[in-house]
C-alpha cells in the first residue's frame, strides 16, 4: 500500500532553496524556504548556526510554505530538537501562500509583559508562544 506521504516523499527536491533576509536594526534575520529539499533540516541548521555564530543575530526567523507539502514529510521531526518554535502569525512577503513562522532565540528573554496584544485571542497565543520558546530553550 502506497500512502500519500510515501508520494510526497517521492516528489521531494534533493536541494533546498532558501533566502535569507537581514533587518538589521532589530539584529534579526530571516531565513525563508522556497523550495523543501531533503536536506531542509541540515541547511537550516546551518544557515542558524553561522546568523548566530557570525552575524551576531539575537534572532532568527524561519518561515515554512504551509502549500508546499514537502514542508511536512520533512519537518516531521520535534521543532525543539531543531532549536526552533512557533513564532505566530505574520504575513509573508516572499512567499505565494501561507507560511508557518519559526523563531530561534540566541540568549534573549521574552516576556509577555513586553508584548501588546489586541484581543483575548492574542493574549492566548502570546502565551503559546512564551511556552513553546520556553520549552525549546529547555532542550
Amino acid at each position: 500500500m502506497i500512502t500519500a506521504d510515501a508520494h510526497i516523499e517521492s516528489e521531494v527536491a534533493e536541494s533546498t532553496a532558501i533566502a535569507i533576509t537581514h533587518k538589521d536594526d532589530h539584529n534579526l534575520s530571516i531565513i525563508t524556504v522556497q523550495q523543501p529539499g531533503r536536506d531542509l533540516r541540515q541547511v537550516v541548521m546551518n544557515a542558524r548556526e553561522e546568523l548566530f555564530a557570525i552575524r551576531g543575530r539575537d534572532a532568527v526567523y524561519l518561515d515554512l510554505p504551509l502549500n508546499n507539502p514537502a514542508t511536512k514529510i520533512i519537518l516531521d521531526a520535534d521543532l525543539a530538537e531543531l532549536g526552533f518554535a512557533f513564532a505566530g502569525v505574520f504575513p509573508n512577503q516572499h512567499l505565494d501562500g501561507d507560511a508557518l513562522p519559526l523563531q530561534s532565540l540566541n540568549n534573549v528573554d521574552i516576556h509577555s509583559s513586553d508584548i501588546s496584544t489586541a484581543s483575548d485571542h492574542g493574549r492566548d497565543l502570546l502565551a503559546y508562544i512564551i511556552a513553546d520558546v520556553a520549552a525549546t530553550h529547555a532542550n
